[in-house]
């Protein structure tokens, strides 16, 4: 094995070597894009991206998508390593910020743009500090969304909505602070600068009164969590609702396409409506794309922000709104698109260095808007009492993580997750070929075999020299004065000291040669990661390897314990079979979620069986996953049933016994988890093993009787291992006590297997675990001519000399019979293993033939008398006569 790993260590870091040397030529046609935008949307991100392709064929634009709620941590994480996108997409401005502080965002200034005609102050949102991080090239906001089946005139004002609600139609406002912004720009107001600090202005009052009188009617629903108010607009228990517009697709998809209606948010009047917060979707680069792939993103960036990509998203219905300033569409053609337009005008966006500013404003504000709708405090006493908490808040100071999730929810409410196929494997290799060819990280993997090579030729040093040392520590005198002090003196005259001293040396020799690899790779890779580190460079990857050895480390130790606890074949066994299966599964699940999510591959369905879809996850799951988990229930059986009888006083026949009922009710558990990921269904599944019970059970009725007569004889015990019984004539010992079979090894070595059913339809002789003493016997012939008292004493004691006979019961002597010249005695022994029985018998044979010589007593020679008819007897020449 070791011989194997250094192998493969060399093979990498020459193919390392070779592609450093080839590090110039990186793949300047290949684009990683990583966006936040579910199915849906993500197929209209897909369409432009396909477009841009077609303009420039030899482009290889691979693309993922990752969770809002995962993003920034994973971008964080991968970004340490080399591993991130090259251009993120659709990104919030909240997000950006996390990024954009960490400096892992490149400056956008510096390239080649051409975002003249973009709204200008949303390109001067994305600045910071005189960096361009990001580029603005849709945005969403709030709208009024009603349901064209119930409402067939949609209101216009404050006042119109509030007569639909008297009139029955119900109507659901949000009123967490982010969502119910809009009700003081309808009142005329601007509570927040653009500096993102307050503004004493009383239309924040007028809204909180029109709130206060509004939740006594019974039709108004009010609700800080906006969830909830857009699960009853979506289940149709709500007709208007103030939500975010890319929620549209959504809501489309629950209610039916054509039944949402978008109007703008409602004023005080008709003719003017109300401006909410205007989110914008962004494009950035991440400071490690390389010039090639930066020149790339460039282009890309250019043709998401031209005039026909813009009006594509404004036309694609997925509630964005374009920021194009050529970009307007005629009402009667794109109603709803001109509604997002023309609410977009009248909305507002702060700059990103604003961002914790807002957030604090956020969390406040919608405690505001709790305490006045409770009756705390009233809607005179709100702006001041915010003021006050504001100034009080350290609005710089970072918020929990927590609180940050709150504020900024998943804003796609029916989040769906990207119809995964067999295509993502391709993305795989494609991600893995990007990732390869970036210079930061050929260094970091160079720095990993190097680090990997040395730790390996340390501790092939060192198990080299362990041995010797322990050769040498052995005949120390003072290792043996030790152990006498915690040896007492009658375990020390049996020789435990020198037991002990080669039980320990063999330990530390076994621990040794566990840890030295990893502990020493460890130590090398620390110190490559930290020089990395000091040089400016990444070294993400190398701590991720640290893990690895962490994982390593662990396994080894696991490896080294088992050899204690269970014997070396059993261990050995064990190691092979599941330990590093179950180590090497880890380890390449580990890589591949560097390369795609695994909980998104887990959904690739393969097929369709019994009218349900076969996902890659119940396949691993029926697969992999049940047999390491037999394997692991496997270990632990073994484990505790050494434990057991090595501490207690248990039978181990019993306790062999109860761990395998155990065991096999653990696998039923998890055959059971696995059938249930499969999601079959019922109905089909009912038809089908109705259908084939009946030939099934014909079939397998062998089968199922044997796997009955298992679980009858774990339960009622009558058979454990380690009992004798005779098979085929034959006495053999039960080995293994299986569901389904019982193996039983005889005198000879061989095993047999013998189905369950056998047990149950015949009779068995056995002698338990737990009393196997057996009595056995032989006779034996002397001459008549004896003593038979003397003669009976004479084999009795050539019974009791032997030392597997027992005492109680005694050995008997019988005489069965005399006569012809012959006297027949019988001796019965009783011994402690029937196994043993035709040695012991050959023993006290022989010593019979000794004693019964030694004492001239004469084995029998029967007499026999011939006869001849005389006819036959001629008589001789000679005279003679005839014998």
């Amino acid at each position: 094995m070791k011989y194997r790993l250094a192998v493969v260590l060399i093979c990498l870091l020459f193919t390392a070597c070779i592609t450093v040397g080839n590090a110039t030529e990186e793949l300047n046609d290949s684009l990683l894009i990583w966006h936040n935008w579910p199915a849906p949307e993500s197929q209209l991100i897909d369409e432009i991206i396909g477009r841009f392709q077609e303009t420039h064929p030899r482009v290889e634009i691979t693309t993922e998508y990752v969770p809002s709620h995962q993003f920034a941590q994973r971008f964080i994480d991968r970004a340490s390593s080399g591993l991130d996108p090259d251009v993120i997409i659709g990104i919030e401005p909240f997000l950006l910020y996390e990024l954009a502080e960490r400096e892992l965002l490149r400056d956008l200034g510096e390239m080649d743009l051409r975002t003249e005609n973009l709204l200008p102050k949303s390109m001067e949102a994305l600045n910071i500090d005189g960096a361009q991080v990001a580029v603005p090239f849709s945005a969403y906001t709030n709208v009024l969304f009603f349901n064209k089946s119930t409402v067939t005139r949609p209101a216009e004002s404050l006042d119109e909505l509030m007569a639909a609600a008297e009139n029955g139609s119900r109507v659901a406002i949000p009123t967490d602070f982010y969502h119910a912004y809009w009700g003081i720009h309808a009142f005329g107001g601007v509570l927040i600068a653009e500096d993102g600090t307050l503004v004493e202005d009383k239309a924040f009052e007028h809204w909180l009164h029109f709130l206060d009188n509004a939740q006594s009617e019974p039709n108004i629903l009010l609700n800080h969590i906006y969830q909830d108010l857009y699960q009853a607009f979506a289940t149709g228990n709500a007709d208007y609702f103030i939500g975010n517009s890319i929620d549209l697709p959504y809501l489309e998809e629950t209610l039916g396409e054509g039944n949402v209606g978008v109007m703008r948010l409602p004023g005080q009047r008709r003719s003017v409506g109300a401006g909410s917060f205007l989110e914008l979707e962004t494009m950035a680069v991440s400071v490690n794309a390389s010039e090639a792939q930066a020149e790339l993103a460039t282009e890309l960036i250019n043709f998401f922000t031209n005039p026909t990509q813009q009006r594509r998203i404004a036309l694609s219905n997925y509630g964005q709104s374009p920021l194009h300033q050529g970009v307007n569409f005629d009402e009667r053609l794109a109603p709803i698109t001109a509604v997002l337009i023309e609410q977009g005008k009248q909305s507002i966006f702060f700059p990103l260095e604003f961002t914790k500013k807002i957030d604090q404003l956020r969390i406040v504000g919608t405690e505001t808007y709790i305490q006045v709708l409770e009756g705390i405090i009233s809607p005179q006493e709100a702006l001041p009492n915010l003021m006050k908490t504001v100034s009080e808040s350290q609005l710089n100071a970072d918020l929990d993580p927590i609180i940050a999730a709150q504020i900024h929810p998943i804003e796609r409410s029916s989040e769906v997750v990207n119809v995964a196929n067999t295509a993502l494997l391709f993305d795989m290799i494609r991600k893995a070929n990007i990732y390869l060819n970036r210079s930061i990280v050929q260094v970091q993997l160079v720095s990993i075999l190097i680090g990997l090579s040395l730790a390996w030729t340390l501790a092939e040093i060192l198990r080299f020299l362990v041995p010797r040392i322990n050769l040498f520590l052995y005949g120390r005198p003072w290792i043996h004065s030790w152990l006498r002090k915690v040896v007492d003196e009658e375990e020390a005259a049996k020789g435990v000291i020198s037991s002990s001293i080669r039980q320990l040396f063999s330990f530390l020799f076994d621990f040794t040669r566990a840890i030295t690899f990893p502990i020493f790779g460890f130590l090398i890779l620390l110190w490559f990661r930290n020089w990395l580190l000091s040089q400016g460079a990444l070294a993400g990857l190398l701590l991720k390897m640290e893990w690895v050895l962490g994982a390593i480390l662990v396994y080894c130790l696991a490896a080294a314990l088992l050899r204690q606890i269970l014997d070396l074949q059993t261990a050995r066994t064990v190691d092979l079979r599941y330990l590093r299966p179950a180590f090497f599964v880890g380890l390449g699940l580990a890589i591949l979620h560097n390369l795609a999510d695994l909980f998104v591959v887990a959904e690739i369905i393969l097929t369709n069986l019994f009218n349900s879809p076969i996902t890659v996850r119940a396949l691993f799951l029926a697969t992999v996953g049940l047999y390491l988990w037999f394997g692991l229930i496997r270990i632990i059986q073994d484990i505790l049933y050494r434990l057991i009888t090595a501490f207690t006083s248990y039978n181990p026949g019993d306790v062999k016994s109860s761990l395998t009922l155990f065991r096999y009710l653990f696998i039923l558990v998890g055959v059971g988890y696995v059938f249930t990921q499969f999601q079959f269904d019922t109905t089909t599944m009912a038809a089908i093993t109705g259908g084939l019970s009946v030939g099934v059970g014909f079939a397998l009725r062998e089968i199922l009787g044997n796997f009955i007569g298992g679980v009858i004889l774990l339960f009622e015990r009558s058979l454990h291992p380690g009992d004798v019984i005779e098979v085929d004539n034959q006495l053999s010992i039960v080995d293994r006590f299986n569901i389904r079979s019982t193996t039983v090894r005889t005198k000879n070595n061989e095993e047999i297997v013998i189905p369950n059913q056998t047990f149950l339809i015949s009779s068995i002789k056995t002698l338990p675990y737990t009393n196997s003493h057996v009595r056995v016997g032989f006779t034996v012939q002397t001459d008549c001519a004896i003593n038979p008292v003397e003669v009976s004493g004479l084999i009795k004691s050539a019974g009791e000399q032997h030392p597997q006979v027992l005492d109680k019961p005694a050995p008997e002597v019988i005489l069965l019979d005399y006569g012809n010249n012959v006297a027949s005695f019988r001796l019965n022994v009783w011994i402690p293993n029937a196994m043993l029985g035709e040695v012991i018998l050959s023993d006290i044979r022989l010593k019979i033939w000794n004693l019964l010589k030694e004492n001239n007593v004469s084995l029998p020679f029967p007499e026999i008398e011939l006869h001849f008819p005389k006819e036959m007897v001629k008589p001789r020449q000679d005279g003679l006569p005839v014998i």
